[in-house]
């Protein structure tokens, strides 16, 4: 096991995973069945497809339905039962033809409905980001130093990964939680953990502009230029990948 810090679990992962979780606490604490407010909430349902940027896979018009599709139990994509049944891919490719933004030539809607699993049954799911792949990717490369299990080719592949990353991980953040949360904290499980690896292979993969304000102010973190007048040095404030290279942490990537 690589000993980088940078491929350690870091306060950054478990403070930003606690964030989501605050704003999001009503979903990840919810049943994770067809009435999870994520899916019975159309306000809630919408200003998820906005946060996460999701929405622009669902074809126009067509959120409502697509919502009460998700909720139906007589309907193919019954939310549930994919869970269940672990065939997110299935349902991807029967929603897009229904759903999507051009049914003539499908886009996939696999990260919209790999959210909502996660939402909904945080235990077992993981989001798929675009992130998230590369940093599963540099993981193996930078961390670990051994192949991948497979080429995430779909998500069923892609949370093959992300299950045995957790399987290596899981004491070292369930460690890290208790460091930065507390040992009494109320998230000392799977649900929580996972949580806490979204944020950690995201970083890995190069995702770090878009929350590094947020977090400086969650942490009383001093501003890089202003703590470098300060030092005299240049402060980092967040880990960056140890493999370097295009897109990876700190340095300018996709948005």
């Amino acid at each position: 096991m690589c000993n980088n810090v940078n491929c350690q679990i870091s306060i950054y992962d478990v403070k930003m995973a606690k964030k989501n979780w605050d704003e999001w606490k009503i979903v990840f604490e919810g049943p994770s069945d067809h009435t999870n407010h994520i899916l019975t909430c159309t306000s809630c349902f919408n200003a998820f497809l906005q946060e996460y940027s999701v929405g622009r896979t669902i074809g126009r018009g067509l959120r409502n339905n697509l919502q009460s599709a998700l909720t139906d139990p007589l309907d193919p994509i019954f939310m549930p039962n994919h869970l269940i049944l672990n065939t997110i891919d299935l349902l991807n490719i029967i929603a897009m033809v229904r759903f999507g933004v051009n049914p003539a030539n499908p886009r996939s809607m696999v990260s919209l409905f790999s959210k909502i699993a996660a939402f909904v049954n945080p235990c077992r799911f993981n989001a798929l980001d675009k992130f998230s792949r590369k940093g599963i990717k540099k993981y193996y490369e930078c961390c670990v130093e051994r192949n991948m299990p497979n080429t995430m080719a779909n998500y069923a592949e892609y949370m093959i990964c992300v299950d045995d990353i957790l399987a290596e991980r899981r004491q070292e953040i369930a460690d890290a939680c208790i460091r930065h949360l507390g040992a009494n904290h109320p998230w000392q499980c799977d649900r929580f953990y996972r949580r806490v690896l979204d944020r950690y292979l995201m970083r890995l993969g190069g995702r770090t502009d878009g929350c590094i304000h947020r977090l400086n102010s969650i942490l009383g973190i001093v501003p890089q230029q202003a703590q470098g007048e300060e030092t005299g040095h240049e402060a980092s404030p967040l880990p960056q990948c140890c493999c370097g290279g295009e897109g990876c942490a700190g340095q300018s990537g996709e948005a």
